[in-house]
């Protein structure tokens, strides 16, 4: 190629360059987003590939070892100094075979046909030893040019410099304290302290407890699978759907919640109430009925994507969710005889949480995936929910009920005689 047509190259390059940098100005691009209140450091690729002579991706060798290192190495010595955020970001991929169905590279193998860096080949994206990162510095592996693109580079930055997420376990701290002295100055039961004056207070093993309250437990569980399913959808799920799957504002979203997790929090008492003055078994079934029947449109309702819908749609899951919550605390309580209570209880409880409850956000995020059905968490609900109603019309009423010390045999079902009145007992 001659000087002439190299000049002309040049030349064409530069003015398509600046068409499209004069149209990414255009639409919004190319623009500064401004300074943050603390510094911090990110050192991008400066990894074995890219700082040692024979890699695949060595840069200058006398630059490098000259200037790129030992500037880094000042900034370092700076920033660690001052205590102030470090991360180091490296690049390597699973699959390099650019024919692989399921490679992770993308297109990067046609931008840049060379070697790329396997992740088995960790000399390579190990990060330069004379710039290692040091404890309590963050490591990422990207995938893209842009450290950002599919890391959470992001918020690491983010968390590094926020400090308001912190306040709530401050505040949890002496509150746990408070919860304690309260608990210390609480009295047991009177049938409790009875059966435990007996000369040989009677104490029921796991199994024996399963084998003699299977069928309550069972029972009780499944209602109760409701009941966290319910909640976690509600309290947890709900945000991560609106701001996903309905690309609302984060900001909407999260004053969405905060409101319905407040009108939630008065609706407790109220609906407490209500529980005992109409009794367990109905309070169960009016809880499936609602949580059934209004999932679905709550979700279609959150779809809309503004503040009102997401509020209404969440109070209207709310009210079914906490009714299903105030029942269940006092069936814990109710289901079971003194002596095997807490063991019963804890079971039971702490089972249906895990298996309904722990996993509601993942099994709700998947049927989406796997249908591609927005309202797929809704169905999801309402079958629990048409289960629930099941269990709630088959359970006997325990409101009012006699506490029993024990379920027959060695206890011999003794009760206490301060709870033996239904008026009392809803009081």
């Amino acid at each position: 190629m001659s000087d002439v047509d190299a000049k002309e190259l040049d030349r064409l390059l530069q003015q398509a360059f600046d068409t499209a940098s004069k149209l990414y100005q255009e639409r919004g691009f190319q623009r500064r987003v401004g300074f943050g209140k603390r510094p911090a450091l990110v050192s991008v690729d400066l990894a074995n590939a890219w700082t040692r002579p024979g890699n695949p991706f060595t840069c200058d060798q006398e630059k490098m070892d000259n200037e790129i290192i030992p500037g880094m190495q000042k900034l370092l010595k700076a920033f660690r100094a001052k205590g102030l955020p470090v991360v180091h970001v490296t690049t390597a991929y699973e699959i390099t075979d650019r024919n692989a169905p399921f490679t992770d590279m993308g297109l990067w193998h046609d931008k840049i046909p060379v070697d790329v860096v396997n992740l088995k080949d960790k000399d390579l994206w190990a990060i330069d030893s004379r710039i290692a990162p040091v404890e309590g510095e963050y490591t990422l592996l990207k995938k893209r040019a842009s450290s950002f693109h599919g890391t959470e580079l992001a918020g690491i930055l983010r968390a590094m410099h926020a400090w308001g997420w912190r306040v709530p376990f401050l505040i949890a701290a002496p509150l746990g304290l408070v919860a304690l002295y309260i608990r210390h100055q609480l009295d047991e039961s009177p049938l409790f302290r009875r059966v435990m004056e007996q000369p040989s207070a009677p104490h029921t093993p796991l199994m024996e407890t399963l084998r003699q309250q299977w069928r309550p437990m069972l029972r009780l569980g499944a209602y109760i699978s409701l009941t966290a399913l319910s909640f976690y959808i509600f309290s947890t799920y709900m945000t991560t759907f609106l701001r996903s799957v309905v690309q609302m504002n984060p900001a909407q979203v999260l004053l969405s919640n905060v409101l319905a997790l407040s009108l939630a929090a008065v609706m407790a008492p109220v609906l407490g109430r209500v529980c005992d003055r109409i009794g367990r078994r109905r309070t169960m079934i009016a809880s499936a009925l609602l949580l059934g029947l209004l999932a679905v449109p709550a979700y279609l309702l959150a779809s809309n994507g503004t503040l009102g819908s997401a509020l209404t749609a969440q109070l209207m899951l709310a009210v079914g969710a906490v009714t299903a919550n105030v029942v269940t605390a006092v069936l814990l309580c109710e289901t079971f005889p003194t002596v095997v209570r807490y063991t019963a209880s804890a079971v039971t409880y702490n089972v249906a949480y895990a298996v309904f409850g722990g996993t509601a956000p993942f099994i709700a995020t998947w049927l989406i995936a796997a249908t591609g059905d927005r309202l797929a968490p809704a169905y999801y609900i309402t079958a629990i929910a048409v289960m629930a109603l099941i269990v709630a019309f088959i359970t006997p009423e325990t409101a009012g009920r006699r506490f029993r010390a024990g379920g027959g045999g060695a206890i011999g079902g003794r009760t206490d005689d301060r709870l033996a009145d239904p008026g009392r007992a809803a009081a």
